[in-house]
């Protein structure tokens, strides 16, 4: 590499969108996939085992379904990028055999995210449409999606997937707040005239027989990454050097959003780190309405997916092609999409660094808690220097495990009374407090070692 390029900064020109990807299921990619999902599975996404705690419970709700007892809903809690991998993988692989005892089917319909293929690459966009999945944009109208689902839940060949959280949330063991989507493909799968069932599923990793060594290693490559050194990090307590770490990743990048360094010498407790970084979080949301020309309005996850949204529409035009425009026309397109850098750089800091809470590793913590604490704050600082969810570090040779819950149940005697508003926000509670209740069922039975 010379000097000169050194010096210059590659940005994307704006393309094409995919667009909604319509599913047209294939038996024969889905033999493919389960084929090389543990190829994928291995070398790809660093997953060299999978278990399961109460597998017959997913087991039972397949053949219930295909039995024609119930509609089928599966909920998971998407605490890392390999989820649906994983996922993938057991129920087309690991399970696929327990399942299709008789004619049953191990296949689920899973829902992504529209924008996906945008980036994923071109596997992706071959594959999932072809093992039916569904794409689907958060806070969105999602005409297409809506009709497909709504046809699924009342009588569709397979059960449905999906992650209600509605993103990445990176935390094994601490629940957040639940889309209204479920709800809506609940009351549908009642007009099958068939109860819906909804299982729960809570997904976690561990990362080697010494967690303890696994964070040292990671906070050194964080101190290559930063430039910071910590105080005794080969031998200090590991909260210490967590909260450190903490502190001197949000010291660098709060100058970016116009944040003055805190005037204390001494070093910040993790009560006021927490603080410290939401604040920063929101300056970081309306630096990139800012940037985005968009107004601060809704909620942070409304204002989160509209950024988002608003970035993809300039990266990947779906109604122009800007390969088949003249020169200006394409420069113009080209320029949006440099300026929607700005805004994505903004929100893509935000999307990880909301999700670093001190409280999550309040000592003594289990050694799952301490491995996403150093692998976000490795994150963060993989987004602040500009990589986006595919450049996340993912550590080879994890171990995943799925435990399932107890399958909620939902028929006409669930809304009994209710108006339609209060049976989809009991939906939504009731699938919360599950998807909280796994996590915490998991953690003591998962977890073996404490660290401090």
């Amino acid at each position: 590499m010379t000097g000169k390029t050194r010096n210059r900064i590659y940005i994307r020109r704006a393309v094409k969108g995919r667009g909604f990807l319509a599913p047209h299921f294939s038996a024969p990619v889905r033999r493919f996939m389960i084929i090389v999902s543990g190829i994928y599975l291995r070398f790809v996404e660093g997953v060299s085992k999978v278990s399961f705690i109460h597998e017959e419970r997913i087991i039972d709700a397949i053949k219930g379904f295909y039995n024609g007892e119930h509609r089928l809903v599966f909920v998971f809690r998407h605490a890392a990028k390999e989820d649906p991998s994983v996922l993938m993988y057991s129920f087309n692989n690991a399970l696929r055999r327990k399942i299709e005892k008789g004619r049953n089917l191990s296949h689920v319909r899973f829902l992504y995210g529209r924008d996906v293929p945008n980036w994923a690459g071109k596997i992706t966009i071959w594959l999932f449409p072809r093992i039916g999945a569904i794409p689907v944009q958060n806070r969105s109208s999602n005409r297409q999606a809506l009709h497909i689902l709504r046809s699924e839940m009342k009588n569709g060949r397979f059960p449905v997937i999906l992650a209600p959280e509605e993103q990445i949330v990176y935390h094994m063991y601490r629940t957040f707040e639940i889309a209204p989507g479920i709800s809506s493909l609940v009351r549908w799968g009642l007009e099958s005239g068939k109860p819906v069932a909804v299982v729960p599923l809570s997904l976690g990793y561990s990362y080697g027989p010494d967690p303890e060594a696994f964070i040292r290693n990671k906070l050194s490559l964080w101190e290559d990454l930063t430039g910071f050194r910590l105080e005794n990090r080969e031998s200090g307590k590991l909260h210490d050097l967590l909260i450190d770490a903490a502190n001197k990743t949000i010291s660098v990048i709060e100058p970016l959003c116009g944040i003055p360094a805190p005037q204390k010498t001494e070093k910040p407790g993790p009560a006021e780190i927490d603080e410290r970084i939401k604040h920063l979080c929101d300056a970081l949301l309306a630096a990139a309405e800012k940037a985005a020309g968009l107004p601060p309005d809704g909620t942070a996850m409304d204002r989160l997916f509209r950024v988002r949204y608003a970035g993809s529409d300039a990266f990947y035009p779906e109604k122009t092609d800007p390969a088949s425009l003249p020169p200006l026309q394409r420069a113009l397109l080209d320029f949006n999409a440099m300026k929607a850098e700005v805004s994505i750089r903004y929100e893509r800091i935000f999307d990880v660094l909301e999700y670093i809470h001190t409280s999550y590793i309040d000592p003594p913590f289990s050694a799952g808690r301490g491995c996403e604490f150093v692998l976000n704050l490795l994150d963060v600082v993989n987004r602040a220097s500009g990589g986006d969810i595919s450049r996340h570090n993912t550590p080879s040779g994890q171990h995943a495990v799925i435990l399932a819950g107890e399958p909620m149940v939902f028929n006409d005697a669930s809304h009994k009374g209710m108006s339609r508003r209060e049976f989809l926000d009991l939906i939504k509670s009731d699938v919360k407090d599950a998807l909280q209740k796994t996590s915490g069922e998991l953690e003591p039975i998962w977890e073996k070692v404490k660290l401090e």
